[in-house]
């Protein structure tokens, strides 16, 4: 009974289980079917762009944009806002245009989506004129891009650097220009190359940099010959034209030019530029004959196609050919022309230059105040022109150090294969140099090292005598401490003890009388020995047996006190003791411990004095310490150097510091300098 119940249940869970993976099922072919609905609507809409049907592809994408909102499809709706606005771009609707790429971002700003909605804002604020808002978007566009190779990102790199060349912004110019050329290169697509090419090529123009500016305008022409492209041809063989008359290759600029007007159609506006550049050319070369007649046909066209700004220019330039010719009637002629279309030109070079030939006009026909007016205009432009220019030259200047260095490495790969043998035979005269450099330079090494290691063993060895003589000092002046040390318990105890025991026979002989005079005599001998024995112990004692307890400044106070109450010499401490002198280390302390006590014993044994002043000085950064002691005693006497005066000495040279002894008009003085900073903990 209880199997059937647990068999009946097992299969109601096995049921329940079919049914629940057959619902996940289902859902997920709908799921599907509905994603695929929308790719379909969205693959109808496509195909109408292609024959311009835009209002059902709008109709289209509305209703797969609803569905994709309905159904929670989050991969679709950015997409479709996207493609939405690019409709609304092509359409002119330029306002709802940037409501729907704003719509997309905000729904995604981090894929490939967002990147081309933005260059599309950036693309549309350029239509408006807003610069700075282009730029804001063009620069979210190219963090996305830049993670990405394909055609729409080479696209985008290639349209930034025009845009960015535009600005003058020419670093940003030439690092995106190059990314679009290395990619398109790799893709072979002759056409990008060929104006990604022509772009960096002006950039290398303007910042004067013609060695690679030819370099690119030539990979240009080769790409445009391969494309079989007349008129980018001729653009190619304009530019390489206007570089070398750049350079003052009049006659290169010529040949150039002439290719050029081979190409050009007849009566039209590139044949009137390039018989004008003609012109320009011979000009230069002082053949003005030839110069005003490539002018002339330039004029004739331009008058049929009423250009009024390159009339002007034509018009200038044979006014000013006739002055020089002293044909002052045509050059009238001319400048009437142009004085009469000056109105309609909005170029502040082309109207500086009409006025500068009407001054020169005028002098020519003695109108002296109308050439000073035409002079006076003519300054005053040229002033703003220059200010303008000078402006364009500083940020030029700025960049070109950078541009130098990325467009260096790109001429280096793409001058890779045919340089190869020259870099083959160059790099075996390098290995040749190299394995000479290396050899010598070896030599060098070894010789350099023996001189070092010969040095340095000297020295080591200067070093050791050095420290074996100091030791020798070291034990000498031990030696004679130790015999300072005996003869000083010899004299002051024995003979002191001797006396006391002479006048303690004595007393038992005395009458009353005398014993306390006599007491009171061995009192002020056991007291003197006292102190000799304190002193001694003083000097011989560790400072560090004493340091742990006290400070060095309090040890020093206690020192003075206890040296006027047994030796009855006046100390006075002029001012506070520094308390920079208890952070000093603990051997620096020692030593000027040492100093100040074999001070105190040099003044009570030899120089008889009555008074003792004693100065401490920090300067006012704490740098060095100034100790000076004086005393009103007999001085010292000629040539008198002993052991103490010795070890003061050495200690002075141990604190890094200098001191002297001299004799002043009441007695002696004592100074001591040391670095604080050299001798701190």
């Amino acid at each position: 009974m209880k199997s059937t119940i647990s068999s009946k249940r097992r299969l109601r869970f096995v049921d329940h289980l079919l049914i629940f993976c057959f619902g996940i099922l289902l859902n997920s072919s709908s799921l599907a079917q509905n994603t695929y609905k929308v790719r379909e609507i969205i693959n109808k809409a496509d195909s109408l762009i292609k024959v311009d049907n835009f209002n059902q592809a709008n109709t289209y994408y509305e209703e797969a944009l609803l569905w994709s909102i309905d159904k929670g499809y989050q991969d679709t709706i950015p997409l479709l806002y996207k493609k939405i606005a690019t409709l609304l771009r092509k359409t002119e609707n330029y306002a709802k245009a940037k409501i729907y790429y704003k719509k997309s971002i905000a729904e995604d700003s981090t894929t490939i989506t967002a990147a081309y909605c933005y260059y599309s804002l950036a693309i549309l604020k350029r239509k408006e004129h807003s610069k700075d808002s282009a730029v804001y978007y063009l620069e979210k566009s190219l963090k996305i891009y830049d993670g990405y190779n394909n055609k729409e990102a080479l696209n985008v790199f290639l349209s930034a650097g025009i845009i960015f060349k535009t600005r003058q912004q020419y670093n940003k110019a030439l690092k995106y220009l190059l990314k679009a050329y290395d990619g398109f290169a790799k893709m072979k697509n002759l056409e990008k190359l060929a104006k990604a090419s022509n772009e960096i090529a002006q950039i290398q123009t303007d910042i004067g940099s013609s060695k690679k500016a030819f370099y690119y305008y030539f990979k240009a022409l080769s790409y445009r010959k391969q494309l079989k492209d007349t008129s980018e041809i001729l653009l190619s063989y304009n530019n390489i034209a206007n570089a070398h008359k750049a350079e003052k290759a009049y006659d290169s600029s010529h040949i150039y030019y002439q290719s050029s007007l081979k190409l050009s159609k007849e009566n039209s506006s590139q044949r009137a530029s390039i018989l004008y550049n003609i012109g320009t050319i011979h000009y230069l070369k002082s053949n003005l004959s030839l110069a005003r007649d490539y002018y002339k046909k330039a004029l004739a066209i331009n008058i049929k196609r009423n250009n009024f700004r390159s009339t002007v220019f034509n018009c200038n330039e044979l006014a000013l050919i006739h002055l020089e010719t002293n044909d002052v009637s045509q050059a009238e002629y001319y400048l009437g022309i142009a004085n009469d279309l000056i109105s309609k030109v909005e170029s502040n070079e082309l109207v500086a230059r009409n006025f500068e030939i009407n001054a020169l006009l005028n002098v020519r026909l003695k109108k002296y105040l109308k050439a000073y007016d035409y002079q006076k205009q003519y300054t005053h432009l040229y002033k703003t022109i220059f200010n303008e220019k000078r402006a364009e030259v500083v940020q030029t200047l700025q960049e070109k150090f950078e541009n130098e260095k990325a467009l260096n490495e790109n001429l280096k790969l793409s001058l890779k294969n045919k340089q190869n043998n020259l870099l083959i035979k160059e790099q075996k005269t390098k290995i040749k140099i190299n394995r000479l450099l290396l050899v010598v330079s070896f030599l060098i090494i070894f010789l350099l090292s023996a001189a070092f290691l010969y040095i340095k063993q000297r020295n080591r060895i200067i070093k050791q005598e050095q420290s074996i003589n100091y030791l020798k000092a070291i034990f000498k002046g031990q030696e004679e401490i130790k015999r300072h040390i005996s003869k000083n318990l010899h004299d002051i105890i024995t003979n002191n003890l001797d006396g006391i025991r002479l006048k303690i026979e004595a007393l038992s002989l005395q009458e009353n009388k005398y014993e306390k005079s006599s007491i009171n005599d061995i009192t002020k001998n056991l007291k003197n020995i006292n102190h000799e024995m304190r002193l001694i112990s003083h000097r011989l004692s560790p400072l560090h047996d004493r340091i742990k307890y006290n400070k060095l400044s309090e040890i020093i106070i206690n020192q003075l006190s206890e040296f006027q109450s047994y030796r009855k010499i006046m100390v006075s401490v002029e001012n506070d003791i520094p308390d920079v002198i208890d952070n000093l280390r603990l051997d620096s302390q020692t030593n000027l411990y040492g100093i100040l006590l074999e001070a105190l014993n040099n003044i009570e044994k030899h120089a008889k004095a009555s008074n003792i002043r004693i100065a401490f000085q920090a300067d006012e950064k704490q740098n060095n310490l100034h100790v000076e002691i004086e005393d009103n005693g007999i001085g010292l006497e000629d040539n008198s150097v002993g052991i103490g005066i010795i070890n003061m000495e050495h200690r002075t040279k141990l604190l890094k510091g200098k001191c002297s002894l001299s004799r002043t008009k009441e007695g002696t003085v004592f100074n001591l300098d040391f670095p604080i900073n050299q001798n701190l903990k």
